[in-house]
């Protein structure tokens, strides 16, 4: 079942086959350097990730999701909308979370990705602030959240490292409306 959809990509629940695009994502150091503090995930890690977001998306409008291609279907990389604690107004955020393979990389893909995730966490979930934690040094990630809105707020350290809290405030008390974001 497809969860959003943007101009150029779909997000659909994780399921059982996508291990075999997700281990060398989440096996690549390269992917993993500001993710993971550089640490990869194995095989078997990565598949209990997917077990975890392929049950919890059954239940729930939030999670992890696979990003394909809209055109093709190839799997791209993962995205989604989670719950997390942070310092910031030490309450439970939603969090925004997006990792492209690196041949993705430089296509816009990514701030394409975000702004799909932005709309629905304000238009689906009625968020009122949304979350991004990102390592002080992703370039990349920083200038993908500042062109979708987000304004750093302050420094933390998570099991992951340090992170920037980026926010985002939900323009209308109401919810957003959609513009990406399109029901099945």
């Amino acid at each position: 079942m497809n969860v959003l959809k943007t101009e150029r990509l779909q997000l659909r629940h994780l399921r059982a086959p996508d291990i075999t695009a997700l281990a060398p994502l989440y096996g690549n150091p390269n992917v993993m350097h500001f993710y993971n503090d550089g640490l990869t995930l194995s095989r078997n890690q990565t598949q209990g990730i997917i077990d975890y977001y392929s049950k919890f998306g059954k239940k729930n409008k939030s999670g992890i999701w696979a990003v394909l291609n809209r055109e093709s279907g190839r799997f791209l990389g993962v995205g989604g909308i989670v719950t997390t604690q942070t310092g910031f107004k030490l309450r439970r955020q939603w969090e925004v979370s997006y990792m492209l393979a690196p041949e993705q990389w430089g296509q816009g893909l990514a701030t394409e990705l975000l702004a799909g995730l932005v709309d629905y966490g304000f238009a689906v979930l009625r968020a009122q602030t949304l979350l991004a934690l990102i390592h002080p040094n992703n370039a990349a990630s920083i200038r993908v959240a500042v062109k979708n809105g987000f304004t750093p707020k302050e420094e933390t350290t998570t099991a992951r490292g340090p992170r920037v809290v980026y926010v985002l405030e939900n323009p209308d008390e109401n919810g957003r409306l959609p513009y990406f974001w399109q029901r099945e």
